[in-house]
């Protein structure tokens, strides 16, 4: 049975990761709570790169409907859009440029996010899972392994970014202070290369101990299933579908489907069921 549920915009804000900066960063989002009054389990949904929070909006609107409470934000300086000319434009709502933005600021973000939301009325601090797509998938298992967060979702996950920079730049010492992906779609500064030069996603993730979705499109041609397969093994409690048609981002059936295994492993994780 549906559940009613309203939209409320929530902002959150972090400090500059130098302890000696005074510089906050701006965090905008929308927070999807069903109706009734009461304390509700919490996803927190991360978009892709180059995407912003309307990426979690159908998602958002399922999972409220089914009673559970929503939040998807923008990343700082993670956000480019095409305008009507064909120009890229930059997002305004949260803080930040792509070229001051990487993978670790935005699991400076998302801890940011993470922390407000357990204060937050609606939500019962215990069942909060993070769920996140392609790059913000990456961003969500860091966080969560780094919090212990009770529940965690991985759609179509590049859980081998780091190895990506060392295909492209092949030495620390080449990576430059700016450069183009996909073509000049978005470009992005140095330490988005740098900063995870040296992480290992797949070490972290095998000392996280909660509940573990991943869903990964059979037809995903920007990161191959095998990226995610590689992981199951390493979360003792993971759950992972190969979602049959499903490319690097699901629409239609395939998002169908996702909403179907998401729907499910939320029950048995946080209602018992």
């Amino acid at each position: 049975m549906k559940q009613s549920f309203f939209v409320k915009e929530i902002w959150c804000s972090r400090k500059a990761g130098n302890a000696a900066s005074t510089e906050t960063f701006h965090i905008y989002g929308k927070a999807y709570i069903p109706a009734a009054e009461g304390r509700y389990p919490l996803l927190i949904f991360s978009h892709e790169l180059g995407k912003n929070h309307e990426a979690g909006i159908p998602y958002a609107e399922r999972l409220a409907a089914a009673g559970y409470a929503v939040y998807t934000f923008d990343y700082c300086g993670g956000t480019v859009f095409c305008g009507r000319d064909g120009r890229i434009v930059r997002q305004r709502h949260s803080s930040g440029e792509t070229t001051d933005a990487s993978l670790m600021t935005w699991t400076e973000d998302l801890a940011a996010v993470l922390l407000a939301a357990g204060s937050w009325d609606f939500v019962d601090p215990a069942r909060i899972c993070l769920i996140g797509g392609s790059q913000g998938a990456v961003a969500s298992a860091l966080t969560a392994c780094r919090t212990q967060a009770a529940g965690l979702i991985l759609l179509y996950p590049p859980l081998d970014l780091p190895e990506r920079m060392h295909t492209l730049f092949h030495d620390r010492k080449k990576i430059p202070e700016r450069f183009d992906l996909f073509d000049g779609w978005i470009q992005l500064g140095g330490r988005y290369a740098d900063d995870v030069w040296d992480l290992d996603v797949y070490r972290e993730l095998a000392g996280y101990k909660g509940h573990l979705l991943i869903l990964h499109g059979d037809q995903d041609d920007v990161v191959d299933i095998s990226v995610s397969e590689k992981a199951v093994p390493l979360v003792p409690d993971c759950r992972f579908y190969r979602i049959r048609g499903g490319r690097h981002g699901f629409k239609g059936e395939a998002f169908e489907d996702a909403c179907s295994r998401i729907l499910t492993f939320l029950g048995e994780v946080f209602e018992g069921s």
